[in-house]
């Protein structure tokens, strides 16, 4: 059994470096050495890469090809923890109303300098742009969208919490299971990816993905590749 999944790509293990007061970019957003290397950052990824040593997560044979059987191994019993957000919970809907999974919401660990996690933030929204045909029936549509009913339609496929703070009070008050309230209590403390503010941010995500990488599968020291992707991105980047 395991206790873990590990983390591999960026989006999964970023909030571990913001737990640990870290971060990967500058405040500005337009330099990436002495953060995505910096020593909070470094505490995180030895933190993670010790879980994979030590054996508390599936080994290296999962981390350049992921991890597709992450999912079942948790709903069958073979991992204590998943580390994912709302939009698993369709996966194990089914599982949870048979009473066939006993399932709890938790924030990640964070450093013990932090009074608490800091989780990762995704959001959705709809825009018009000025020149869209129809535009009348385009913001009407919008609008739509935005609106209790819209959302609360939304929030039947489980993905997400809806963004209107009325209807996902509702949602939550209407779950016996406590789940979505457990989610909403990690809101205040969450952070908007930094994908949403740096374009191209698919770019830096490639590339830090081999900090743990070349750990695991290489041996190298965690400081030197660090280092090393965060001299690649900024001289990619030129920001």
């Amino acid at each position: 059994m395991y206790g873990f999944d590990f983390p591999r790509n960026l989006y999964q293990w970023v909030p571990f470096v913001w737990s640990a007061g870290g971060d990967i970019l500058g405040p500005d957003g337009g330099r990436a050495a002495g953060y995505l290397d910096g020593p909070e950052a470094l505490e995180a990824y030895r933190f993670l890469t010790a879980l994979a040593e030590d054996g508390l997560t599936p080994g290296a044979q999962f981390v350049q090809q992921g991890d597709p059987a992450r999912e079942a191994r948790f709903a069958s019993g073979g991992q204590a923890f998943l580390l994912s957000g709302h939009w698993t919970l369709p996966v194990f809907r089914d599982l949870v109303e048979a009473g066939a999974l006993d399932l709890a919401i938790v924030p990640i660990p964070h450093h013990p300098s932090r009074t608490a996690a800091t989780s990762v933030l995704y959001a959705s929204g709809w825009a018009v742009p000025p020149n869209a045909p129809n535009l009348r029936r385009a913001i009407d549509l919008a609008g739509f969208l935005a609106s209790p009913e819209a959302q609360r339609i939304r929030a039947r496929s489980g993905l997400a919490i809806p963004s209107r703070t009325d209807v996902a009070a509702e949602i939550a008050a209407a779950d016996g299971t406590g789940v979505e309230d457990a989610f909403i209590a990690l809101v205040p403390g969450a952070r908007m990816t930094w994908g949403a503010r740096v374009r191209d941010f698919s770019r830096i995500e490639a590339l830090a993905v081999e900090i743990m990488d070349r750990r695991l599968v290489r041996g190298e020291s965690l400081a030197s590749s660090a280092s090393d992707v965060a001299r690649r991105i900024d001289a990619e980047f030129e920001w």
